[in-house]
């Protein structure tokens, strides 16, 4: 781990996101049971009032696994980095764009169903708790990408 990688800030940000996945994948597991065994998916920011769409639920079963594979990537890496101090810049770059990417399209997509809404409260929550994520990823980016040389 250079100096770089090795500052306070930092490590912060990757224990906050490697707890936040893996609380993530825990509600992404739970779902995943809930779906398989009743049809329904539950979320933490809960649906309009009339429901889902049918055509929605392939919508979020596909961001469910974008996001499974961001958290275990996030998961991971925060066990490497905090038991071997390694710092594995790449593998935390690409979970954060699919994070990051997720996030945005999930909000397109629930927003205008009247999700939000209809439960303001929690998708309010949900975007909170997410925010973090896009300062980690710009320091993130600062140090992945090398500057040029003047």
């Amino acid at each position: 781990m250079d100096i770089k990688t090795n500052s306070l800030g930092l490590r912060r940000f990757s224990l906050y996101y490697s707890v936040l996945q893996l609380s993530h994948l825990v509600l992404l597991t739970r779902a995943g049971i809930i779906f398989l065994s009743g049809g329904q998916i539950p979320f933490p920011a809960q649906p309009p009032i009339g429901g889902w769409e049918k055509e929605t639920i392939p919508f979020l079963l596909g961001m469910g696994a974008m996001d499974g594979l961001a958290a275990v990537m996030a998961i991971y890496s925060g066990w490497v980095l905090f038991t071997k101090k390694e710092f594995l810049i790449n593998i935390w770059a690409v979970s954060l764009t699919i994070a990051i990417t997720s996030a945005i399209i999930f909000c397109f997509g629930t927003f205008p169903s009247g999700a939000w809404e209809d439960n303001l409260l929690g998708y309010g929550t949900l975007a909170v708790v997410f925010s973090p994520l896009f300062v980690y990823y710009v320091q993130l980016i600062r140090i992945w990408i090398p500057k040029s040389s003047p």
